[in-house]
């Protein structure tokens, strides 16, 4: 067999997946419910693009889970269709928002929690690991982020 001159990278340097992203949405949803929000899993097959979770009082909550090495665009963890709904939702005066759970290769991870508005004006750009980490909030201050954003 010839060399080829293809170096194989290892995979050590992929951020593993701790949790998935319906572990993570049912640990909001526990937050939820201990404040008394009425919340659902929207499991709508019809309309491809609807956000994960209705939450009374017209609020929508879109779950993303991201592996994160250096940085990433979160724009693009959605599909065109998510985008779509999110615009369509907010247009009409509903207030929807996004929560991402960022996993890293070291450290834990960090929850980010923002309004669909605020979201969508920074969502295009890369995001580093730094600023990440500095707008995210660890596991154990995700009841006081979810009560501030949604109660």
């Amino acid at each position: 067999m010839s060399s080829t001159g293809l170096k194989v990278q290892s995979s050590r340097r992929r951020s593993p997946r701790k949790s998935t992203e319906a572990q993570f949405e049912r640990k909001i949803a526990k937050h939820l419910d201990t404040l008394g929000i009425f919340s659902y899993h929207v499991s709508e097959k019809s309309y491809m693009g609807i956000p994960d979770r209705y939450v009374a009082g017209g609020r929508w909550i879109e779950f993303k889970q991201a592996a994160v090495i250096h940085g990433l665009t979160p724009k693009r963890l959605f599909s065109s269709g998510q985008l779509k709904f999110m615009d369509t939702f907010l247009d009409a005066g509903d207030t929807p928002y996004v929560c991402i759970l960022f996993q890293f290769s070291e450290g834990e991870p960090v929850c980010v929690l923002q309004g669909w508005e605020e979201f969508r004006e920074m969502a295009g750009k890369k995001w580093i690991n730094s600023y990440i980490r500095a707008s995210g909030h660890p596991e154990e201050e995700w009841f006081d982020m979810v009560k501030e954003t949604l109660e």
